[in-house]
């Protein structure tokens, strides 16, 4: 819906700010995608924040598959990419 929309267009216009153009964590260009730190339902108390920089990595589809999959993964790099975890 319209909260997605407006969440990618906040999310593209700062990853092309920041120069983030790839993936974050093998450099690949395949089916970029924005990773949430969280799963979707975590976001429908705070839709807010699903535009927000710190609650997202850009990631390749294979990439994105893999810390989709393992939620260890997926803490250990938003820990190392974006200082924090919440």
């Amino acid at each position: 819906g319209r909260i997605n929309i407006n969440a990618n267009r906040r999310l593209k216009k700062t990853y092309s700010e920041k120069d983030i153009t790839r993936c974050e964590i093998c450099g690949g260009t395949f089916a970029l995608s924005f990773h949430h730190c969280h799963k979707r339902s975590w976001y429908r108390s705070r839709p807010e924040l699903l535009g927000e920089f710190e609650q997202t990595l850009l990631l390749d589809a294979e990439c994105h598959d893999r810390l989709e999959k393992d939620r260890e993964l997926t803490k250990k790099y938003f820990s190392k990419l974006r200082r924090k975890y919440e």
